[in-house]
């Protein structure tokens, strides 16, 4: 037997032997990486042609890295790997692909698109939303409006269900992209499909397909798997329904693999040997997604065996539950383990940020936000650098979060300048400043006046309460409460002068943006704890995961269907490798995960 396959358990075995149509259950830490990459190669090397498509750039460069390294170097003109979005670019101008891969396969492509496809930049098509949603005056939010104009391309045309508003908008739409002569990202697809259709696009000249994630296809991508499939290309598909997490973005998940396994007559085989997880914790995350009815009965088993940790903790507020989170990222990356941190929103990890930065415990936020960018937190940071020596920057910042309009907020800085000063009714006299903006600035130079003269007397503990109290009286909608909360435990004083503490958390904002950038995650000088939600995490691995907010009302969440975030648990259960502590707070119900994982009782 070829020495690539001797690696592989039995059933990996089998699905990368298997010639024909395959359908592989593959759970959380099973190799499938691995496994597919094997398959491809032993095909190459038998001189067959092969596809592999993922949904990642990232996952297609290191699958087609780890294809070429158990591959016959002479075999890259028979592979091409890429995403959905990026192969159907290849086939709709095979003529431009000028690489070494792919080109036996390429070059064999019917197209009828003589010209490149122009692919419009995503600000431009925002702006074409918001026109077509101003001009057909439809009574739709953004965020609502792209969803529905997919929805309504999917189908091949516009639902007679919509209101006419809608309908017009979608219309627009097309129009307007039509008229640049521009499509988006989902047009990619659904032009190859209708390509395929219609016979003028040829399928890709491949012996096999493999598609990664399979759970996560949308009716489109099952379309144009399943136009290959019909045509004589053998599918391997691989995903796991307990871990389809994107039903907002229309995956089809446990129905889009029932439907291949039936079209296609595939052969099922389960790859439920898990490699990462130990089996206390594999243990309870199976326990709870069994409780989900639309899946695939499998069974689990952690090839670690025991050893591992599992524990549930209620705090008395999210406060004392972030302060804990903190202290064990501490504890683990001192001991050289990796830590993660995952909660259901990026709103709880952006709180969680300020217990980080208050311990200086190195951490990086996934989704390269930042609790500094917060209006709380900056308002907060004007303020006290205002006591040190006031800037207009700073003092315009501070008068907007009080309420005070920009002319008075100008006519405020011609009178006195940068200088805080209560300043008498005569000072104010011709200056043509409304009633209430003096009364914001001179309660605000009062209290000023006290700030200064507490930190002369080095009470900064005063000084620090007082600032928060202050910006908390007057804090105003859309301001969150819980965000300047989390910025007054960032900016107390402790041990040192407030000159020596505002430039500390200054270095930590500008080394936490350095940190957040994409392509600097390589140049870290040491482990940072890893902050990031459940849908973030999908695909990762760490030593310790910390799951935070497990009570009634945050997780699950009531905005989605409770089978879709049992999975979203399950995920972010399965992250963890040796430890996996699960929290939530005293003053709500433990979420219903906690009782359903075997973790407390009923």
């Amino acid at each position: 037997m070829n020495d690539i396959l001797s690696e592989l358990n039995p059933q990996q075995r089998e699905v990368a032997l298997h010639v024909g149509h395959c359908l592989s259950i593959a759970c959380p830490g099973s190799g499938k990486t691995k496994m597919l990459a094997t398959k491809a190669a032993t095909l190459l090397n038998e001189g067959e042609k092969v596809c592999a498509v993922t949904f990642t750039r990232d996952a297609a460069f290191e699958l087609r890295e780890r294809i070429m390294k158990l591959a016959d170097p002479r075999t890259k003109a028979n592979l091409l790997v890429g995403t959905f979005h990026s192969v159907c670019m290849l086939m709709a101008s095979p003529q431009k692909h000028k690489g070494e891969f792919g080109r036996a396969i390429l070059e064999k492509m019917q197209s009828p698109f003589s010209t490149p496809w122009n692919l419009v930049k995503e600000g431009v098509r925002v702006g074409y939303v918001i026109r077509a949603i101003r001009e057909s005056c439809a009574k739709i939010q953004l965020r609502d409006a792209t969803p529905l104009i997919e929805l309504a391309k999917e189908a091949g045309q516009i639902p007679e269900t919509l209101d006419p508003e809608l309908q017009e908008m979608v219309r627009i739409y097309i129009k307007l992209m039509e008229e640049a002569h521009v499509i988006d990202f989902q047009d990619i697809i659904l032009k190859t499909n209708l390509a395929l259709r219609d016979k003028s696009m040829t399928t890709l000249p491949v012996d096999h397909l493999l598609v990664d994630e399979y759970q996560d296809t949308d009716k489109a991508q099952y379309e144009w798997s399943a136009h290959h499939g019909r045509a004589g290309v053998a599918l391997t598909v691989v995903g796991d329904d307990d871990q389809s997490i994107y039903a907002f973005r229309r995956a089809l998940g446990y129905s889009g693999m029932e439907r291949f396994t039936k079209e296609f007559g595939a052969l099922q085989v389960q790859l439920g040997t898990n490699y990462r997880c130990r089996s206390e914790i594999l243990g309870a995350a199976e326990t709870l997604i069994s409780r989900n009815t639309e899946r695939i009965q499998k069974r689990l088993f952690a090839h670690k065996g025991e050893g591992g940790v599992v524990t549930w903790e209620r705090f008395k507020d999210a406060s004392t539950e972030y302060a804990a989170v903190a202290e064990e990222a501490a504890g683990a990356l001192a001991e050289g383990a990796s830590f993660a941190v995952i909660a259901r929103t990026n709103d709880e990890l952006t709180l969680l940020q300020a217990a980080m930065h208050t311990r200086g415990v190195p951490h990086r936020k996934t989704d390269g936000r930042s609790i500094f960018d917060c209006p709380e937190v900056q308002v907060y940071a004007a303020l006290l650098r205002s006591l040190i020596k006031p800037v207009s920057n700073d003092l315009d910042q501070v008068l907007a979060w009080a309420g005070m309009d920009n002319d008075d907020a100008g006519k405020i800085r011609r009178l006195f300048g940068s200088s805080i000063i209560i300043g008498s009714k005569d000072d104010f006299q011709n200056a043509g400043i409304s009633e209430r903006g003096i009364e914001i600035w001179r309660t605000f130079a009062k209290r000023h006046a006290q700030w200064s003269s507490q930190k002369q007397q080095g009470h900064m503990a005063t000084v620090n309460y007082g600032v928060y109290e202050w910006l908390a009286e007057t804090l105003q909608k859309p301001h969150n409460p819980a965000v300047l909360d989390a910025a007054h435990q960032m900016y107390e004083v402790d041990d040192c002068s407030l000159e020596d503490h505002l430039a500390k958390m200054r270095a930590r904002e500008l080394s936490q943006s350095v940190a957040d950038k994409k392509d600097a995650e390589a140049e870290q000088t040491g482990p940072v704890a890893m902050l990031m939600t459940a849908h973030g995490s999908k695909g990762l691995e760490f030593d310790r995961v910390w799951i935070v907010g497990l009570q009634a009302g945050s997780f699950p969440s009531e905005k989605s269907s409770l089978e879709e975030e049992r999975r979203l648990m399950f995920v972010a259960m399965t992250r963890a490798r040796e430890a996996l502590f699960i929290s939530g707070t005293r003053d709500k119900k433990p979420s219903m995960f906690v009782i359903e994982a075997g973790l407390e009782p009923g």
